[in-house]
């Protein structure tokens, strides 16, 4: 699970540990759109140790080097969100700025995981949430398997967003779940 923030146009989900690579790392979205897919991903850490370095991006050298400035900025909220799920000391070090190009949906896919979230619902089922997912199955699980998503207004939940085809979160939420989270309910 990750956490969400919001810089002007952007929307910035820090990730507590990739599992791909074993560095935490932030994800960049733009603001607007109910289907997403990342234009950056910079990491955050390197061996428990602050270093903020973009890793892969689609976005402009200044765009860049504003989302990096920014991760500066407000690294003890970023630190703390994460700090439930891995727990280091934490120092400054040198920050570096690299250009990397790649395809789009290369950059944030889960390891091995082929699936993705097609679409949300939650009025086709009282007290669940149905979820179609890109392989054609739908998925039912129970609000209560996520507290956040339960104490969320009805209306509230009608604002879901897809982030990279494999996480969704809501305009309203700090919270990013991951299709993973959805098939260890199922």
């Amino acid at each position: 699970m990750g956490q969400l923030a919001f810089l002007k146009m952007f929307i910035l989900v820090a990730i507590s540990l990739d599992i791909n690579d074993n560095r935490r790392h932030v994800l960049v979205f733009y603001k607007g759109k109910r289907h997403q897919h990342s234009l950056a991903k910079i990491w955050i850490e390197k061996n428990g140790v602050q270093c903020v370095e973009i890793a892969e991006s689609e976005l402009s050298a200044r765009e860049n080097e504003m989302l990096v400035a920014a991760i500066n900025r407000h690294w003890e909220f970023i630190n703390k969100t994460n700090r439930l799920q891995r727990s280091s000391t934490v120092r400054r070090q040198d920050q570096s700025i690299s250009k990397t190009k790649r395809k789009k949906k290369d950059m944030c896919k889960i390891k091995g995981v082929k699936i993705g979230i097609k679409d949300l619902n939650f009025t086709s089922h009282r007290g669940k949430m149905l979820v179609r997912l890109t392989d054609g199955r739908e998925v039912i699980v129970p609000v209560s398997s996520f507290p956040d998503i339960q104490h969320m207004p009805v209306k509230e939940r009608e604002k879901w967003m897809v982030l990279d085809d494999q996480y969704f979160t809501f305009e309203n939420m700090t919270r990013v779940y991951s299709v993973l989270d959805l098939l260890k309910i199922v």
